[in-house]
């Protein structure tokens, strides 16, 4: 499928779910105090987040389970990562076009592996830790092809205070990436460097969902690849994309 129809269907679905959103909201408490005995209420009561409504059970990945799927589509950016945020949320666009820019395609699984309990004066918040591998393959402009593989760790954060409306998480992290063949683009803004295949993975992510049906996100996301001041090589580049997550049952 050409990227910019499978950018337009993802772009479609998630203008949907920013309108129900506007009309959407769940209470997890109400729901669940038709089955929780007096004593239980009370203690689920006293362990509550400031943001996410419901029973501790419930908030453990808020009631996802750990295992998730993803695939997304994006392209290179001419931006650095600092840019590429800034770019978006005045809503414009630095891809690159020309023979060294290409079109993105990658698949991810994703684990979480713990949920911390964090207190902060009188709010408790529920951080995530996840893992996950992806595989990248880039479609460059001039006809070339190749594949990228990651593996990642990221610190999620899931306690927003519009979550009952539109769930919502953010997350970063570190990692590493192996590049089949060193990228055109990479080669060309770091002329006259040497370049290595090998480089550090800094995704970041943003994700978004009605909270009735959370388990389908979009993601919003740029991900960085760069050889660590001198640890690979010298200078990096950046892709930013959207994706869907599938986040499987307990």
């Amino acid at each position: 499928m050409h990227l910019a129809s499978a950018r337009s269907w993802v772009i479609f679905l998630l203008l949907i779910l920013f309108g129900c959103a506007t009309g959407q909201k769940v209470s997890y408490q109400t729901t669940n105090n038709k089955n929780l005995s007096s004593a239980n209420q009370v203690e689920a009561t006293q362990d509550e987040s400031k943001w996410v409504e419901g029973t501790r059970s419930e908030k453990t990945h808020h009631g996802l389970g750990p295992w998730a799927v993803e695939f997304g589509v994006g392209v290179i950016s001419g931006n650095d990562t600092l840019g590429n945020i800034i770019s978006g949320i005045k809503g414009e666009s630095d891809r690159i076009k020309d023979e060294y820019g290409a079109d993105i395609y990658k698949f991810s699984v994703y684990y979480t592996v713990t949920e911390f309990q964090w207190e902060i004066g009188t709010y408790t918040f529920y951080p995530q830790f996840e893992v996950f591998p992806s595989i990248t393959r880039f479609e460059e402009n001039s006809g070339d092809s190749y594949h990228n593989i990651n593996f990642a760790g990221t610190l999620k954060w899931t306690d927003f205070p519009w979550n009952t409306y539109l769930y919502t998480t953010l997350a970063t992290g570190v990692g590493l990436g192996y590049f089949e063949q060193i990228n055109s683009y990479d080669r060309q803004k770091h002329e006259n460097k040497e370049r290595s295949q090998w480089k550090f993975y800094w995704p970041i992510q943003l994700t978004l969902a009605l909270p009735k049906y959370k388990r389908h996100q979009v993601v919003l996301y740029i991900d960085h690849w760069s050889g660590g001041y001198g640890v690979f090589d010298d200078g990096g580049f950046d892709t930013y994309g959207i994706a869907y997550r599938l986040n499987f049952r307990k």
